[in-house]
């Protein structure tokens, strides 16, 4: 059933989770839930959840040092090692301070670096005017971070061209070809690699026909 919050108004409202399977939940004692999930460790807070946030507010998972993502977690008690506070036990694997764990201030930001077509580089703050009769271009990205060395997914999508988004894996620029006239939006958007905080940028271009396609090109007397 995933995790339901009282908004204290006779209601309750589903709030998005990476899975509706919760094995655990328990309150730290900053009053954050961490829950247990098949995807991973899940740090929540109840007021963001409240104010209708839906994303969690921090993952654990295989890129953290997780061995493991199928798991409950329990109570356990302070300790001279864990520097005072309440901590949160993964029973028989390993132990995890809640205050030493700060999320991303923010998810990587995604960077559209440039585009080129015909051998030109075109400007992409605002619309991106390409040539006339361009049939193709190239589209260089990338994702910055500073604020966690966690691995950053990457995925594209031209839209209307090819099945949808695409991971962009190790590759930083994409190419397309056989391009007709008209307007496109070239979307990018990157994430922590278990899909937190996602954020996406889009780049909006057109292809103008070449002049004898064009309505001008059948003006009786143009030329």
């Amino acid at each position: 059933m995933g995790l339901w919050a009282f908004a204290g108004r006779g209601e309750w409202s589903r709030r998005g989770l990476p899975d509706d399977r919760i094995f655990s939940l328990i309150e730290d004692g900053d009053g954050r839930l961490w829950a247990g999930t098949p995807r991973g460790i899940v740090r929540i807070d109840p007021a963001r959840r409240l104010a209708g946030e839906r994303d969690a507010e921090l993952r654990l998972t295989h890129a953290d040092g997780l061995r493991t993502l199928n798991f409950g977690i329990s109570q356990g008690q302070s300790g001279a090692a864990l520097a005072g506070g309440d901590s949160v036990c993964l029973v028989g694997a390993m132990a995890i301070e809640p205050r030493q764990i700060a999320a991303p201030a923010f998810g990587p930001t995604p960077l559209i670096q440039s585009l080129r077509a015909a051998g030109q580089e075109v400007p992409v703050a605002g619309l991106a005017e390409l040539p006339s009769g361009v049939s193709q271009i190239e589209i260089a990205f990338d994702a910055f971070t500073i604020s966690s060395p966690r691995p950053v997914r990457v995925e594209y999508w031209l839209e209307g061209i090819g099945p949808g988004w695409q991971p962009a894996g190790t590759r930083r620029s994409t190419q397309y070809s056989n391009l007709a006239p008209g307007d496109y939006l070239f979307r990018l958007r990157s994430s922590w690699a278990d899909e937190a905080g996602m954020r996406e940028r889009l780049l909006a271009g057109r292809i103008p026909p070449r002049l004898y396609l064009s309505p001008w090109g059948y003006c009786p007397g143009y030329f």
